[in-house]
């Protein structure tokens, strides 16, 4: 081995993402090191802001089509199902084919905002593998990526296996992208892992620079699935508004709002901007059947269709509430931006009534005021 070479060589072996790759026991692939560092990017320690260097945790991913071959789907959740090492039927795979004038990518969608370091790219594990080739990584804080930043560009040799790479610049986001630029190509691949620091849900040193302190949402309208309706109300209206009027100790049952019994009944909120939803203050209903409220869920999405999910938007929290009167107050344990708040009860022969839902969270400050919906 030469000077240089070894200089190489001990340079990789300092790098924390060949550390990380070389001490975890979850990599079954051929170790391919040549190209470890191959963008060259020397990784300095970074503030206490950020965590420690990790795989990035994902809760969902999306690809501009995806193949489906003798009957069974190549979608984009196969490449972050933790499935390293499987044949075909457990990769990520975009329509072959191609689309003329397409450019296939796979965006995944990260726990929390994270400083993105690099990535690690499982490839196919047959000819298929070639497929990669000149790719791109981009980051993005919103899931429309308007405002994307380049992690890296490179050109990845015909490897049937991992291939890790680090990032030309980091960046801070939530969304995480890779495409196949130029010709049409098809994009193909076991599973895609992002490397980087869990941060505090921020781009900056003071989280308010680039969400507000968090404060109460102003709700500008609401809806229900259903309406109840009975001859005890005596002309009161047990509807959506009633939710969001302000209103958190009248005892009443007809100040509800109140859905009738049905499959899954639910509340949206509407807010008056985007928000990054942190936490949801639910008033029960304050008599025996506050024991309804039970096991439910509470969605964020940027659209009133909440198209992100396939229509479930995206997931504050699922929990199940004991048969508390008055205030329950939950946190997120994730966090999106959105306008539009869903409370959901799951399942057969529900019944949703409650006396007022208070949505908290920061208001968005430096990215997009409105964000799109993630790329289908």
């Amino acid at each position: 081995m030469s000077s240089a070479e070894a200089q190489h060589a001990a340079a990789r072996r300092r790098d924390p993402l060949f550390q990380l790759f070389e001490a975890s026991s979850r990599f079954t692939y051929p170790r391919r090191t040549a190209n470890l560092v191959a963008h060259g990017v020397e990784i300095r320690p970074v503030s206490d802001q950020y965590g420690d260097l990790a795989e990035l945790k994902t809760v969902g991913a999306v690809m501009n089509g995806h193949l489906t071959h003798h009957g069974v789907p190549l979608a984009a959740s196969n490449c972050i199902d933790g499935v390293n090492n499987a044949n075909w039927a457990e990769t990520c795979t975009s329509p072959d084919p191609p689309a003329p004038d397409v450019e296939p990518f796979l965006v995944v969608e990260l726990e929390q905002m994270s400083l993105v370091e690099g990535v690690h790219i499982y490839n196919r594990l047959d000819s298929h593998s070639k497929n990669l080739a000149l790719h791109e990584v981009w980051v993005s804080e919103t899931p429309d990526f308007d405002s994307p930043k380049r992690c890296l560009r490179a050109t990845a040799a015909d490897f049937a296996g991992l291939i890790v790479e680090t990032c030309d610049t980091k960046h801070v986001g939530m969304f995480v992208k890779i495409v196949l630029p130029g010709p049409p190509r098809t994009l193909s691949l076991n599973e895609f892992v992002v490397l980087g620091r869990p941060g505090a849900g921020t781009t900056h040193d003071d989280p308010e620079a680039t969400y507000g302190p968090v404060v109460k949402a102003f709700p500008v309208s609401a809806s229900l699935s259903t309406q109840y309706t009975s001859v005890h109300l005596h002309g009161a209206t047990v509807d959506a508004h009633n939710c969001i009027d302000g209103v958190t100790d009248n005892k009443s049952w007809k100040v509800l709002c109140h859905t009738k019994r049905e499959n899954s009944p639910h509340l949206v909120i509407e807010l008056a901007e985007p928000f990054l939803v942190e936490r949801v203050d639910i008033y029960n209903r304050y008599d025996y059947n506050a024991k309804r409220l039970g096991k439910h869920e509470v969605r964020v999405s940027a659209t009133a269709d909440f198209a992100e999910r396939s229509g479930e938007g995206n997931e504050c929290l699922q929990l199940t509430a004991p048969a508390v009167q008055g205030l329950i107050s939950e946190e997120c344990y994730h966090k999106h931006v959105g306008r539009f708040v869903k409370i959901v009860l799951p399942g057969p022969d529900r019944v949703l009534n409650l006396a007022e839902v208070e949505v908290f969270g920061r208001r968005v400050v430096s990215v997009a005021a409105e964000i799109g919906r993630a790329h289908v």
